[in-house]
């Protein structure tokens, strides 16, 4: 390949030969808010989808990283990737492992849940959860510890840093700011297109959402991206009847705060559309007994059909003998 880039250089093989090249072996990916742990956080407050998808990046990512050591041979030279989620330690974390500064992550041989505490300016508030509209006076301080924290556990910079939702992207750029690493932003999910004229009404809402501080990120973070990954084309310029979630922030207006005249350019190349897919080791037909996981069938049907425990289950089924339907959101739940 090298050589025929020497001899006729073209696009398409200096494409392909750069990617034979490993260039990124440590990963910082971020989720600052919620109780993020892989067992015992079902049903927490601002943890859900967040916490799958998140782990299922991580897991994703390390299976890529590895794929690419193992074609250009540096797998036989004991060269291993080393992913690290960055999150918040709860020191309250009632039965939770949020607590624990360091979590290796399952079916994984080198990802790792990083927790960091927010510094604690009043001890009966930071040692508890705190709700993701509260947590903005913490991040700035939080990413400078954070940097201390992965410097030593990464034993160097990291090659890459993923934010993910708004209060994790502003962490993501605060640290690929001081750090000088590329910057990847995930939103997930915009707070301005959910709440109808939230920016325009702004001041009424400002004491329970600080949409001020929300929306100001946003921007910063969006703009200061290398780059942006959705999950769909409509989330970044919506459909005929819809408005995209980034669109809203294209033109809008803060009264006596501010007005954005050009928030974001909708057609950036920085923008890449990938869908999330589906981990077909959790997802597969039904017809694959021998993929079933024999516990997780034992805990599905004692939540269900024996379980008396009024912290982890509510109600009862009225018959027994109807066969159980999950939506799709329960489905994550439940893998959660």
């Amino acid at each position: 390949m090298l050589d025929e880039l020497i001899d006729s250089p073209d696009d398409q093989i200096l494409e392909a030969f750069i990617s034979r090249i490993p260039m990124i072996f440590r990963i910082v990916l971020v989720s600052v808010h919620g109780y993020f742990g892989q067992e015992g956080v079902l049903g927490r407050p601002d943890t859900g989808g967040q916490v799958v998808y998140v782990l299922d990046q991580a897991k994703s990512l390390e299976k890529e990283l590895q794929e690419d050591l193992q074609l250009a041979g540096l797998d036989t030279f004991n060269v291993q990737p080393k992913l690290i989620i960055l999150s918040r330690l709860i020191p309250n974390a009632e039965g939770t492992l949020c607590n624990q500064r360091l979590e290796k992550v399952h079916a994984t041989d080198n990802v790792w849940i990083l927790r960091v505490p927010f510094r604690e300016f009043n001890a009966k508030l930071t040692q508890n959860w705190i709700s993701r509209f509260e947590i903005w006076p913490y991040l700035e301080t939080y990413a400078i510890d954070a940097e201390r924290e992965l410097l030593a556990e990464l034993r160097g910079v990291p090659d890459l840093i993923v934010g993910n939702y708004s209060d994790g992207n502003l962490v993501a750029f605060l640290l690929s700011r001081r750090l000088g690493v590329t910057q990847c932003n995930v939103a997930h999910a915009l707070e301005k297109s959910k709440y109808l004229f939230s920016n325009l009404y702004w001041q009424d809402l400002e004491d329970q959402y600080h949409f001020s501080l929300q929306f100001t990120a946003d921007l910063i973070v969006m703009n200061a991206a290398n780059f942006i990954v959705t999950s769909t084309y409509q989330e970044i310029s919506g459909r005929p009847d819809t408005i995209g979630q980034y669109e809203s922030y294209r033109a809008f207006t803060m009264p006596d705060l501010y007005h954005v005249v050009c928030g974001t350019e909708l057609l950036s190349p920085k923008f890449n559309v990938v869908p999330p897919g589906v981990n077909e080791s959790v997802y597969f037909p039904y017809t694959r007994h021998e993929d079933r996981n024999p516990g997780d069938i034992d805990r599905l049907n004692s939540l269900l059909f024996t379980l008396e425990d009024p912290e982890q289950v509510f109600g009862s089924l009225d018959d027994l003998d109807k066969r159980p339907l999950f939506p799709w959101p329960a489905l994550i739940g439940l893998k959660t």
